[in-house]
């Protein structure tokens, strides 16, 4: 995790930027940390894709809040764990936001 952060750190993404502040001056070692970092950010979109994806439950609850929020990844994520209807649904939201995986 140490390592991630500073590569984030180093990098003008967006997202990047955002786990960078998010994180700043926490001492963040292990995802269990990352993850409890983001879930104490309530209904931030971002935070809810993230902690799902360090969480090792196959419950997508969040994920699937953060792609109701609008978040483009999560939307994406979402596509790739649905099927038929919804899969397309939910593809075609994170393409139209410009998600390349979407």
């Amino acid at each position: 995790m140490k390592r991630a952060l500073v590569l984030a750190a180093a990098c003008d993404h967006p997202e990047a930027r955002w786990l960078t502040d998010v994180c700043a001056g926490k001492d963040v070692k292990t995802k269990e940390e990352a993850r409890d970092i983001f879930l104490a950010l309530g209904e931030n979109a971002r935070a809810l894709c993230f902690s799902f994806l360090l969480d090792d439950q196959v419950d997508i609850a969040r994920l699937r809040r953060s792609a109701e929020l609008g978040y483009a990844f999560a939307q994406s994520a979402m596509a790739n764990r649905t099927v038929r209807e919804e899969r397309f649904y939910w593809a075609q939201k994170a393409a139209l936001q410009g998600e390349r995986d979407g």
